[in-house]
C-alpha cells in the first residue's frame, strides 16, 4: 500500500531561519526527509557537513538543523521521493524492541535536544517560543508503568504484522497514517496561526 504525505504549506515557499526548524519542530510528521533534499556543496561545507558524534539516530536531523538556522530554504511543493518502510530499519527494530517510542525520552533524543538548544545559543536564536518546542522533544521520563506499556505495545504490534492477513495490516497501518496526518495538520495550523500573532504584534510596534 502506498502513502502519500499531504502538503502542509499552499505553494512553493522561501523559509528564512529560524521558520524551517519551527515548522519541523512542531510536529515530527513535518520533518525533513534528507532522501528528498537537496543541498549546495559550499552550503554543506560551510554548516560543518554531518556530526561524527551522532550515528544510527540522529544524524539527518543534526545535519538539516544546521541548516536551517544558518540558511534560508526553497520548499517547493511536489513528490520527489518514494520513501519504503521495513522491518528491518534501525528505527524499526529499535521501536519493536522497545527501546525508542514517540514521546518518551530516550538518550540519543535526549543528546540532540541539548545540542540542538547549544547550537541555537551559538547562533544567537534565544525565541523562546522555539525554544520550548524543542525542549518538548525530549519526552517524558517513563516510570516502570510506562516502561511496560510500551513493552506490551511494542509486542502487540509485532504479533498483529504476524497474523494478521497483509490487506488488513496494511489497513491499519493506513488509518493510523490519516490518524497523524490529522495532528500534524493541527500542528502546523497551531504554527500558522502563532507566527501571524507575532508579525502582527511586531508590525503595530
Amino acid at each position: 500500500t502506498e502513502f502519500a504525505r499531504p502538503f502542509f504549506v499552499v505553494g512553493d515557499q522561501i523559509w528564512r531561519p529560524p521558520m524551517g526548524l519551527m515548522v519541523i519542530m512542531c510536529s515530527r510528521f513535518l520533518g525533513l526527509g534528507i532522501c528528498n533534499v537537496t543541498v549546495r556543496r559550499h552550503t554543506a561545507l560551510a554548516v560543518g557537513g554531518f556530526n561524527a558524534d551522532f550515528t544510527g539516530m540522529y544524524e539527518d536531523q543534526v545535519f538539516i538543523s544546521r541548516v536551517l538556522v544558518s540558511h534560508p530554504v526553497y520548499v517547493l511543493q511536489a513528490y520527489l521521493a518514494r520513501y519504503r518502510y521495513h522491518p528491518a530499519s534501525f528505527t524499526r527494530r529499535l521501536k519493536e524492541a522497545g527501546r525508542f517510542n514517540e514521546g518518551v525520552a530516550h538518550a540519543d533524543t535526549i543528546r540532540f535536544v541539548d545540542w540542538l538548544l547549544a547550537h541555537l545559543a551559538c547562533h544567537g536564536i534565544d525565541d523562546p517560543w522555539l525554544h520550548r518546542m524543542v525542549e518538548a522533544q525530549r519526552g517524558s521520563r517513563a516510570g516502570p508503568a510506562q516502561r511496560l506499556r510500551v513493552v506490551v505495545a511494542a509486542l502487540f504490534k509485532r504479533a498483529l504484522r504476524q497474523i494478521l492477513p497483509i490487506r488488513w495490516h496494511r489497513r491499519l497501518l493506513l488509518i493510523d497514517y490519516q490518524r497523524e496526518c490529522r495532528r500534524a495538520r493541527q500542528s502546523y495550523t497551531r504554527l500558522a496561526a502563532k507566527l501571524t500573532q507575532r508579525a502582527l504584534e511586531r508590525a503595530g510596534r
